[in-house]
C-alpha cells in the first residue's frame, strides 16, 4: 500500500475513533429521562385500579443525546468502512501476487 495512501487511512480511522468517542461522551452526559405517560383509563362498574408503574414510563431522550447517538454511529461506520477497506486491499493485493 502506497505511504500516502496509508496516511490518508490512518487519518480516516482516527477522525472516525473522535467522532465514535464524541458521541459516546455525549449520549453518556445527557441522561434519558422516565416522563410519565399522560393517560386516563376509564373501566366503567370494575373495580379495577389504573396505575404509572416505573415499568409504564416512556424514556424521552434529549436533543444533545440524539447528537451524540448520530455522531458515534457515522463515527462506527467510518471506522468500519475504512478498516473494511484495509483489509480488502491487502488481500488483493496478495492474491495479486499468487
Amino acid at each position: 500500500m502506497p505511504r500516502a495512501l496509508r496516511m490518508r487511512l490512518v487519518a480516516v480511522i482516527t477522525l472516525g475513533v473522535a467522532l465514535l468517542i464524541v458521541g459516546i461522551a455525549l449520549f453518556a452526559r445527557n441522561r434519558l429521562t422516565g416522563q410519565p405517560v399522560g393517560w386516563f383509563a376509564y373501566a366503567p362498574l370494575t373495580n379495577t385500579t389504573f396505575t404509572n408503574d416505573a415499568s409504564g414510563r416512556l424514556v424521552l431522550m434529549q436533543s444533545g443525546s440524539w447528537w451524540g447517538l448520530a455522531l458515534a454511529s457515522i463515527g462506527a461506520i467510518t471506522v468500519s468502512g475504512a478498516l473494511g477497506y484495509a483489509l480488502a486491499s491487502r488481500h488483493r493485493r496478495s492474491s495479486a501476487t499468487e
